[in-house]
């Protein structure tokens, strides 16, 4: 595998990741004591997918809480609302989730009262995994890929509180605008090492990809993710069998199940494309391609970085000539690449 530039070493090793900027000027935090509903409508409401969880009575952060966990939990409690449970014993960690949707105790918890069951609960499985605000930029990418973190914490190292968390997508979007926009028309190694095409970059991008077919249910989708423990997934076009791709889904699409807009609550028995519409508020055709959701087989790396910096997206597609998924990229991919060679 060929080295990366010189220049994005550099860059690493002396930005500031207190320099990055990030779309909240103020960290977002859930209370420990707030209900999981309560925690995914904050989220939602400022428009973060995940949040450090502080303990007040402790004074300390007790983990992240993110949409991998609403995930895991509104899938769980559908199954029980809708009587497909096969095994509730399977899901004893988050057991019995009908509190989730109704704020109620969970019967592992017989003690308790309604409201009682916190986020803590949840966050306690995601570790909180930090770095102090000075560090470089270079050492969040190496947390980010040794700690399979999508997001690291910067702590003062006096209050111990949060002063910035800075995510693998804000670190790709910053590496776009400060070095690969610069090197645009251009010579020199950098344009020339993103000029590449993908197979000549040799960038290790994941050649299988999980898809879910456009019949499915929204709850059969998500319910495949979080079987095989996704954030995204490809879905592709299941009436001709060409597998052609017709839109990504990814646990952030779970926010209609979460009752962000006066207490409703949407349904995960409609077809995925459907659901899709509503979350998105967009119409429910084939005839629109998502073409912001994927790359060609014979795209540049530097196509790929920059549209994962441009739409945000945590994931983009590679499709062969018939638009036919056949890898994935990831912000997790990029951050690795540039940071483990």
């Amino acid at each position: 595998m060929a080295p990366i530039p010189s220049e994005i070493a550099t860059f690493l090793k002396e930005t500031k990741a207190c320099d990055v900027q990030t779309n909240h000027k103020e960290v977002i935090e859930i209370g420990a004591d707030q209900t999981p509903i309560q925690a995914a409508q904050h989220l939602w409401k400022n428009k973060v997918i995940g949040a450090p969880v502080w303990d007040d009575q402790r004074k300390k952060y007790v983990g992240f809480f993110d949409m991998r966990d609403m995930l895991s939990t509104v899938i769980a409690s559908h199954k029980e609302e809708t009587g497909t449970t096969e095994d509730t014993n399977k899901n004893k960690n988050i057991a019995q989730t009908k509190w989730f949707m109704k704020d109620f105790a969970p019967p592992s918890v017989a003690a308790a009262s309604p409201n009682s069951v916190t986020v803590s609960y949840l966050a306690a499985r995601n570790p909180f995994v930090f770095l102090p605000e000075d560090a470089t930029l270079e050492e969040v990418c190496r947390v980010c890929s040794s700690r399979h973190c999508h997001r690291v914490p910067l702590v003062d190292k006096t209050t111990g509180r949060c002063t910035g968390i800075l995510s693998q997508s804000a670190i790709v979007k910053f590496l776009v605008d400060h070095l690969l926009v610069g090197s645009m028309g251009k010579k020199s190694e950098l344009k020339e090492f993103f000029d590449k095409d993908l197979e000549q970059s040799s960038f290790p991008y994941k050649k299988e990809v999980m898809t879910a077919p456009d019949t499915a249910t929204a709850c059969e989708v998500f319910e495949i993710m979080d079987r095989h423990r996704l954030s995204g997934i490809a879905v592709v076009d299941a009436s001709d069998g060409t597998g052609t791709l017709v839109a990504n889904t990814s646990a952030s699409d779970i926010k209609l199940a979460v009752a962000v807009d006066e207490g409703i609550l949407a349904d995960l028995g409609l077809n995925i494309l459907t659901y899709l519409s509503a979350v998105r508020q967009e119409d429910p055709t084939k005839e629109a391609k998502y073409p912001s959701s994927h790359v060609k087989e014979s795209s540049t790396l530097g196509h790929a970085v920059r549209l994962l910096a441009k739409t945000g997206y945590h994931r983009v597609f590679v499709t062969d000539a018939e638009l036919k998924p056949v890898g994935v990229i990831s912000v997790t991919d990029i951050v690795k690449f540039l940071t483990e060679q």
